[in-house]
């Protein structure tokens, strides 16, 4: 068998040495919407989640720790609770809501609706999971300022990227 080399391309999207990918490219949001609901349910609203576009959700098992006198009062059987965290681009966020505010309407018993709430995260380690994060599927690059006399092409005379030369005396 033989084995050809692949042509390597110059990415179009790809950044030079030193340039920072938020400097660059435009940068869209990111959020975590957290849903709390009861034992059971969180696998639903996963799938509606995934359904309506975001890129990733994970279910964790959580316990109530109130008093059980006040579950009893409250009629609350039970206090173990699915929580649901799902990580969007800002944009998809008030989709995901309304979709759990649909289904926290339609719950029959006060023990089938929830909490949710949202909060924005500040950074993401990698330009590769930010792109995932964010569900990025091409760079678009952010419209560069031109210096004063740069229009049309034009150059400032004072701007050149010539090095100064020494003149030998003699």
């Amino acid at each position: 068998m033989f084995f050809r080399k692949k042509k390597v391309e110059e990415r179009v999207d790809s950044l030079k040495d030193g340039e920072a990918y938020d400097q660059t490219f435009k940068v869209a949001k990111i959020k975590v919407l957290v849903t709390i609901v009861a034992r059971g349910a969180g696998a639903h609203y996963m799938k509606d989640y995934q359904d309506l576009g975001a890129p990733m959700s994970f279910l964790c098992f959580g316990k109530g720790t109130v008093e059980k006198e006040l579950y009893e009062i409250l009629g609350i059987t039970d206090s173990r609770k699915d929580i649901v965290f799902t990580v969007a681009n800002e944009n998809l966020i008030p989709t995901l809501l309304d979709s759990v505010r649909k289904r926290f309407k339609a719950a029959k018993k006060p023990s089938l609706k929830g909490i949710a709430f949202a909060f924005e995260l500040n950074s993401v380690a990698g330009v590769l999971a930010y792109k995932y994060l964010s569900n990025t599927k091409v760079n678009e690059r952010k419209p560069q300022i031109k210096k004063e006399g740069e229009e049309n092409g034009e150059r400032n005379s004072n701007d050149t990227n010539e090095l100064p030369t020494r003149r030998k005396t003699l």
